[in-house]
């Protein structure tokens, strides 16, 4: 797991303790989440709620990554995953990295709840909401 910018991930974290909000967590895995979501992180950044974006990085070619700059955003993400590998390798390396995000945001939220917002039919949309319950006991948003 990479964090691109602490700073900003703090601010978030800040913001939604300030709002008395919880923190979204807007969970993207493939080129369609990239577009799909693109309107939604430009619109919650405009209107200053408080959200991170991750990067599961299931796709790492820039051909299937390329909507995020393509929609202007690349510099928005704040997580990376950095998932690799076969399909039953991702799901048990997506377990590992939903643990130590969750434990890396425990250390900073407080009370702040950290609430999940995944997108579409992936790998990445059935298994980070079941991963995330079972560690923290927080539902998530399907989009």
């Amino acid at each position: 797991m990479k964090i691109s910018n602490p700073a900003r991930l703090d601010h978030m974290i800040g913001l939604a303790r300030a709002q008395g909000g919880p923190l979204y967590l807007l969970v993207i895995a493939t080129k369609p989440c990239y577009i799909k979501l693109a309107s939604l992180v430009h619109e919650l950044r405009r209107r200053q709620v408080p959200a991170l974006v991750i990067d599961a990085g299931h796709h790492y070619d820039a051909v299937l990554t390329s909507a995020a700059q393509d929609f202007d955003y690349v510099d928005e993400i704040d997580v990376f995953l950095e998932i690799r590998g076969s399909i039953l390798g991702r799901t048990a390396n997506l377990a590992t990295q939903v643990e130590a995000l969750h434990e890396h945001l425990s250390g900073k939220c407080g009370s702040v709840r950290p609430v999940p917002v995944v997108s579409g039919d992936t790998s990445t949309s059935g298994t980070f909401p079941v991963f995330w319950y079972l560690q923290s006991g927080i539902r998530s948003i399907h989009v």
